[in-house]
């Protein structure tokens, strides 16, 4: 069994993701270190993940070339949208 990352709101933006939008690609130290998501509709080219705790991993995953943000709390950009891991067939 596969999960995969459901994007569903962009904190940051306050904007509501399209449903069924789903994380192709994430590369956190992308941007100086402010992450780069690639988005996809199609859950069959979502990025898969062997475990729920795998993708949890990836969506709390720390840019190494800029730790902390401003107000020295780690730099996970990735938590800027509110997700949901689901299974994927």
């Amino acid at each position: 069994m596969k999960f995969g990352i459901q994007l569903l709101r962009n904190e940051a933006t306050g904007e509501v993701m399209p449903a069924g939008t789903w994380l192709a690609a994430y590369d956190p130290n992308a941007n100086a270190g402010r992450g780069h998501v690639q988005l996809t509709r199609n859950p069959g080219l979502a990025k898969r993940f062997d475990s729920h705790a795998e993708a949890w991993e990836c969506y709390h995953q720390i840019a190494t070339n800029r730790a902390r943000r401003p107000d020295g709390r780690p730099n996970k950009p990735l938590t800027a949208f509110t997700i949901s891991i689901e299974r994927l067939e």
